[in-house]
């Protein structure tokens, strides 16, 4: 048997040849697994830092809405109107719809990479042209649908791959009544828990879906790679190859780069947060605490460790304490609040043990289909000391002052009056300036006697049920003479019947004095001040109008506050104290009603007051009065 040296010789070529093509086939195979491997948890991965940041985003906005909606809203809601169209008015404030929506406009400019969404089925008349994406759409019906509060899905644009997360935005007890009352509100039956929109936050892929935001892997990945790589070249030194390794290399230095800047833009969130004045405590439905901010913190002397994963009532003294756990279950299963959705002072408890005063806020929202409280608090230590300190004060030099002043004051009457003799000629004027000021010296002491008694709730009233139009009659009388004095007159126009109002007859004369002397003061000559009393279902408004020159604009949000004059040099030449409104606010509000005040400069000036109005036969004869015995003609008490 012939044997072909050639072919023999061919054999271990060809079998090195298959070895080499085995190994170079495995360690292509191997590479091409790992990598798909790595990208797809790498994708993984940045799919989960998306949605985290997309939430973080929708959460920061809604922790906005809720603090504008119960801290500024809450406090100034009752001094200036809140209305959508505020641009149009410069004495107006956004709701905070609107003050949202402008918040995700400048969000969206900022950052162009950024796109957040407020969409509604039950949008505002001047929200009505908004379109709604195939995605929106599916989004708002699938929440609605399942009950759900989060959807997360992922769209390819020309940009690029994006990732959409939608979050639902639900009715709370706040809200519902203010939606339910407002005359351009497209539904009229909303309940708590409701979605009324959903808050759409759209985020780009960066990286086409290599970004992994955990630089180990991302390490290890580029090792093994690297290793496998190094393994190829050795047999092939295919240029390929190398090539690929030059793309890994670059595309894992992209990643590392993408998951740091992912990282930072979560720390500059939360620093926003930390840096708010106000504490930010938010809770769960068993009253546990789910975050607790670094203002937080530093009101209360905890740290964050400390308090969550506890019960909030650790923050509260005795007997909030043990009686907080009653009133949120109480809520849950009523839905009636006695705090959420309204501001209050109350009493904290730091970790030292000591109480301090706080202001409180707190809203509702959800979060994965539970509820969430997110409490906004604020320490008034310092603002109550110098309120103490002001209220001791003005009581000190009130009382020291008010006796001497009625000698006085009754002394010069005594001049005046002849008691002592006729004065002398040049004398009389100079006793009548002094008396003058005397008294008015003395009607200040007696507002500020009023204002201190009133903000410690000493103030006496004595109410009873009286017929309104008598009063009327009898204020005109008692301050016709003073509107003489400066050539003007007092009318009375009846609007109907008389009706009963429930009030403390001495303090309804003294804010109708109060409104009619300076109605009076600021009338032109031989011109009339109309009073009439009018009613508007159960509430009976009186008006007290004047032809004066009215209130400047710029003064009205400061009407009635204490001390306070439109025109000072005016109100010296007329008389007055600044405080006499800041006094019928108060008088009015303790008898169960309100005041306000309607002005166009130049066109006169109208303020009015509403008291309820009460049937005398079902309210008790029997009157409601506080202690206070404060004799006003003579000063003793």
């Amino acid at each position: 048997m012939l044997i072909d040296r050639k072919k023999t010789l061919r054999i271990p070529v060809m079998k090195g040849g298959k070895f080499r093509t085995t190994v170079i086939l495995f360690g292509g195979f191997f590479s091409v697994a790992f990598l798909a491997l790595t990208l797809w948890t790498s994708d993984s991965a940045q799919r989960d830092a998306m949605i985290r940041l997309a939430h973080s985003y929708s959460g920061a906005v809604m922790s906005f809405r809720a603090y504008y909606a119960e801290t500024v809203v809450g406090r100034v809601g009752g001094l200036v109107e809140i209305r959508h169209d505020y641009h149009d008015n410069p004495h107006a404030l956004p709701i905070p719809a609107t003050m949202t929506l402008e918040l995700v406009d400048y969000m969206n400019l900022r950052d162009q990479s950024l796109a957040i969404a407020q969409i509604s089925d039950y949008p505002f008349p001047w929200r009505s042209d908004r379109v709604l994406t195939p995605g929106q759409r599916t989004a708002l019906d699938a929440l609605l649908k399942s009950g759900e509060d989060m959807l997360t899905w992922t769209t390819s644009e020309e940009s690029g791959r994006v990732l959409h997360h939608a979050m639902a935005i639900r009715m709370d007890a706040t809200c519902v009544g203010c939606h339910n009352s407002h005359p351009d509100s497209p539904r009229k039956d909303w309940q708590v828990g409701d979605l009324r929109a959903i808050q759409v936050v759209t985020v780009p892929f960066r990286g086409d879906g290599l970004l992994d935001n955990d630089p180990l892997r991302v390490t290890a990945g580029f090792v093994l790679l690297s290793l496998v790589g190094a393994l190829l070249a050795l047999f092939t030194m295919d240029s390929r190859v190398r090539r690929f390794l030059r793309l890994a290399r670059e595309s894992a230095i992209e990643r590392a780069e993408a998951a740091t800047a992912l990282e930072e833009q979560a720390r500059d969130t939360q620093a926003i947060l930390d840096n708010v004045l106000d504490g930010i405590i938010t809770i769960d439905q068993r009253g546990i605490v789910a975050s607790f901010s670094a203002s937080a913190q530093r009101i209360f002397g905890y740290p964050e460790d400390e308090v969550i994963g506890r019960n909030v009532s650790m923050l509260m003294p005795q007997p909030y304490r043990s009686e907080h756990d009653g009133y949120l279950a109480r809520y849950l299963a009523t839905g009636v609040a006695r705090v959420i959705g309204i501001g209050r002072e109350v009493t904290g408890r730091h970790k030292d043990g000591k109480h301090f005063p706080l202001e409180l806020s707190i809203s509702e929202t959800t979060h994965a289909g539970q509820p969430l409280f997110i409490g906004i608090v604020r320490d008034i230590t310092e603002r109550k000391r110098v309120e103490q300190l002001k209220n001791e004060f003005v009581s000190k030099v009130s009382h020291e002052l008010r006796t001497p002043l009625t000698s006085i004051a009754g002394s010069l009457g005594l001049l005046a009056g002849g008691a002592v003799g006729q004065l002398p000629e040049p004398a009389r004027p100079l006793v009548d300036i002094a008396r003058t000021n005397s008294t008015r010296l003395t009607r200040l002491i007696d507002d500020l006697l009023d204002m201190e008694k009133m903000a410690a709730g000493k103030l006496a009233f004595d109410l009873r049920t009286e017929a309104l139009m008598p009063l009327l009659h009898e204020a005109l009388e008692v301050n016709q003479t003073y509107a003489e004095q400066f050539g003007g007159r007092l009318a009375l126009r009846e609007c109907g019947q008389d009706v009963a109002v429930r009030v403390d007859r001495w303090r309804l004369m003294q804010v109708l004095s109060n409104l009619l002397s300076n109605a009076a003061k600021y009338a032109p000559r031989d011109s009339v001040v109309e009073v009439s009393a009018c009613v508007h279902e159960r509430v009976v408004r009186v008006t007290v109008k004047d032809s004066g020159p009215g209130i400047p604009e710029a003064f009205h949000d400061g009407v009635f506050q204490r001390f306070s004059q439109a025109d000072s040099s005016d109100s010296r030449q007329k008389g007055g104290t600044g405080l006499g409104l800041a006094i019928t606010k108060e008088l009015v509000e303790h008898m169960g009603g309100r005041v306000g005040f309607e002005s166009t400069p130049g066109a006169g000036a109208t303020f009015y007051f509403d008291l309820p109005i009460v049937d005398p036969s079902t309210v008790p004869s029997d009157k409601t009065s506080s202690p206070d015995t404060t004799d006003r003609s003579t000063g003793n008490t």
